[in-house]
């Protein structure tokens, strides 16, 4: 499923920030945010599947975000 986020005001960013900043909230929630190529990366070489996965539109000129998006679809 893809999902166009225009605003920083949007529910689910915030949460997301909510929980980048909360370590509480994360171990509340039961999630984990990992955040850049390296994590992700290594996050499914480890076996995981994430619940969600969020990248910028300008992300898709990257090769490295590209084929991680590839793996995730």
């Amino acid at each position: 499923m893809s999902l166009l986020i225009t605003s920083a005001k949007n529910p689910l960013i915030k949460q997301l920030r909510h929980l980048a900043t909360n370590a509480k909230a994360r171990r509340e929630a039961g999630e984990y945010i990992a955040e850049g190529t390296h994590l992700v990366a290594s996050y499914l070489a480890a076996g995981g599947t994430p619940i969600r996965y969020i990248y910028a539109e300008s992300a898709r000129d990257n090769q490295e975000i590209t084929d991680l998006i590839k793996h995730l679809d």
